[in-house]
């Protein structure tokens, strides 16, 4: 193992020194809250507009009313989005993904405005802030498709990925 010398000073004049063991070899070094992990989210089959928070699944299709259990304090700094849009001509469409903490609906929204045209779409945000969790909090999405005119629209095979840092 080596060892190098870390400044804990910003770049002005150090005022305390750490040690930092590096282990030799090839691979990858991450500081803790440095790496990031992906939460998914889902819906295989369709969906017909109107539709509020409809509750995305987790792993094999559970919709357990919470989400994913943090197992570390972290936050989230990312959603995306993408899915399957039917849509007759005369329709406006608006889909609307929202992340849930512990139960509760934040102001952190992924909104997709697919307009009157069918096919694939998706979105991406970066969260500012980013959302803090802590230690064994809940997080989860929730689909809401709104549709405008005399027809309704169908969202099919949605998948939602939620960047953490922990």
């Amino acid at each position: 193992m080596a060892t190098n010398l870390l400044y804990l000073a910003g770049g002005s004049t150090p005022t305390a020194l750490s040690n930092i063991t590096v282990p030799a070899g090839v691979g990858t070094v991450a500081l803790e809250g440095l790496l990031p992990s992906f939460l998914a989210f889902g819906k295989n089959g369709a969906l017909d507009a109107p539709q509020a928070d409809f509750e995305l699944t987790t792993v094999n299709g559970s919709q357990n009313g919470a989400g994913w259990r943090m197992p570390l304090a972290g936050e989230v700094t990312h959603i995306s989005c993408q899915f399957v849009l039917t849509s007759p001509a005369d329709v406006s469409n608006t889909v609307t993904i929202r992340l849930w903490h512990n139960g509760n609906s934040t102001s952190d929204v992924l909104a997709t405005s697919a307009g009157t045209v069918s096919g694939g779409f998706g979105n991406s945000i970066a969260l500012d802030p980013p959302l803090s969790f802590g230690l064994n909090d809940t997080l989860m999405a929730k689909m809401s498709l709104d549709a405008v005119g005399t027809g309704t629209m169908t969202v099919a095979e949605m998948a939602v990925l939620i960047r953490i840092l922990n």
